[in-house]
């Protein structure tokens, strides 16, 4: 994960530069986190599962966050049309 302006596609929140609402997980986006969390000399199985259990944490809370504003905003719409 590299700063845009020096060719990275993703930030550290795996959100893809450029594009709204669009998140990328994998392998090539571990890099610079299993540097955060642990140094390896070898990646084990077990230890890619728990990062890429942590790339899906931050696809969840981004998608429940996306969520909570869609509810929101659809209550704002059925106020002002006086629904419900």
């Amino acid at each position: 994960m590299k700063p845009h302006n020096q060719g990275g596609v993703v930030d550290e929140q795996l959100n893809v530069y450029g594009v709204e609402n669009l998140k990328v997980a994998g392998t090539k986006t571990l890099g610079v986190i299993l540097m955060r969390v642990v140094v390896l000399e070898g990646a084990r199985n077990g230890d890619l599962t728990m990062l890429m259990e942590m790339e899906m944490d931050m696809i969840e809370d981004s998608v429940r966050e996306l969520e909570e504003k869609e509810k929101m905003c659809r209550q704002g719409l059925d106020q002002h049309r006086g629904v419900g």
